[in-house]
């Protein structure tokens, strides 16, 4: 868990690269825990595939706040058993935290393949949950893609994919293409060119990406 303060001075990381089906908390840091700073730093020619909370700069952004940055590189993950997917070009789940002035260029996917249903997938281009926390002025065009074999919910977003409680996203795009698919006859598929299932606030928001759910 990272409680510091991170400045990249504008700089990039590159060359990073993770392919680890037993990973959780993935990315340029795993968990931005309270009070924690990451910001003016881009990752780029990186690639991040495991199993549980993948984003191009976090896999949780916890109470913590991040600025100024992006993400370039291929973010993925593919869960077979005992947990949701929760996947990113910035962040796979925010938490109560802030991310501001914030991109997205990289491909992201996430695919649950186990056989439990109550299991969910949520994939989106800057963050794939944003629960009771805070995303402006971001934006995505990278494709984001979501599956899952026999769970029944798919939640893929151009934004994010899925917020609720408090959240606000506002004053973000996305331009990327969104598709999410459900191979069960019986499930069903969210998507949405910002957010595929939103219970709190958006504003000042636009999508031009193509937008397809196959159920």
């Amino acid at each position: 868990e990272y409680i510091g303060t991170f400045d990249g001075d504008g700089k990039t990381v590159s060359g990073l690269f993770l392919n680890d089906s037993n990973a959780n908390y993935v990315g340029l840091f795993g968990l931005i825990g309270s009070g924690g700073k990451v910001k003016n730093v881009g990752v780029v020619d990186s690639y991040f595939k495991a199993k549980y909370r993948v984003g191009g700069l976090c896999g949780e952004n916890n109470y913590g706040t991040i600025s100024n940055c992006y993400n370039t590189g291929t973010v993925s993950c593919k869960v077979s058993t005992g947990l949701e997917v929760y996947i990113g070009g910035v962040c796979g789940i925010n938490f109560c935290g802030t991310i501001t002035n914030c991109h997205n260029t990289g491909a992201v996917s996430g695919e649950y393949q186990g056989n439990e249903e109550t299991m969910k997938v949520f994939a989106g281009g800057v963050c794939g949950e944003n629960m009771d926390g805070t995303i402006v002025n971001c934006y995505n065009t990278g494709t984001v893609n979501g599956k899952t074999t026999i769970s029944l919910e798919t939640f893929v977003g151009g934004v994010c994919a899925y917020s609720d409680g408090s959240s606000v996203i506002s004053n973000c795009y996305n331009t990327g293409n969104v598709t999410g698919e459900s191979a069960r006859e019986a499930g069903y598929v969210k998507v949405g060119g910002v957010c595929a299932s939103n219970g709190a606030s958006i504003s000042n928001c636009y999508s031009t990406g193509t937008v397809e759910g196959i159920a």
